[in-house]
C-alpha cells in the first residue's frame, strides 16, 4: 500500500486554515459583540461637551448629530471594518486626534508590558520554575488538592 507524502502535508495545511479561518471569525463576533455592549451601556450618547453652559441649542444639537450614526451597531461596524481595512482607525473622541497617530506614538508602550510578560514567562519555562506549585491555587503536582 503506497501512501504518499504529500497527504500529511495537505492535511497540515487544511487544519491551519481552519484554525486561521476560526480565530479571524472569534476577533470578528468578539468585535462586534464589544461594539453592542458599549452600545448598549447607559451613557454611550451622552458627551460632556453637552453641558457646557455656553453652547446654544443647535451647538447641542450639532453635537448629537455628529454620533447619530454610530447608534446603528450593524451599520457602524461595518463601516468601520471597512475603514480599517483601508487604514483608517478613526478619530478618538477624548483627544480628537486619528487613531492610528494615537498607535504609532505609543506603540512602544503599548508593546512592552506584553513582551515583558512573554520574556518572563519564557525564562520560568526554561528555569523550570513552571512545574513549581503554586501557593495561592491549592493546586500541587501530585494531584491531590
Amino acid at each position: 500500500m503506497l501512501i504518499s507524502k504529500t497527504a500529511p502535508r495537505k492535511t497540515l495545511f487544511w487544519k491551519i486554515a481552519r484554525h486561521l479561518a476560526a480565530i479571524v471569525a472569534i476577533v470578528l463576533l468578539g468585535g462586534l459583540l464589544s461594539a453592542t455592549l458599549v452600545r448598549l451601556a447607559p451613557g454611550f450618547d451622552s458627551d460632556e461637551r453637552e453641558l457646557d453652559p455656553g453652547l446654544s441649542a443647535e451647538s447641542v444639537r450639532a453635537l448629537r448629530q455628529s454620533r447619530a450614526g454610530e447608534h446603528n451597531i450593524l451599520r457602524y461596524y461595518s463601516g468601520y471594518l471597512r475603514a480599517a481595512w483601508h487604514g483608517d482607525l478613526g478619530t478618538s473622541h477624548a483627544l480628537g486626534q486619528p487613531v492610528q497617530s494615537l498607535l504609532r506614538e505609543r506603540w512602544r508602550s503599548l508593546c512592552a508590558w506584553p513582551a515583558l510578560a512573554c520574556c518572563w514567562r519564557g525564562c520560568c519555562i526554561a528555569a523550570g520554575l513552571h512545574r513549581l506549585p503554586v501557593a495561592c491555587s491549592g493546586i500541587r503536582d501530585d494531584g491531590i488538592t
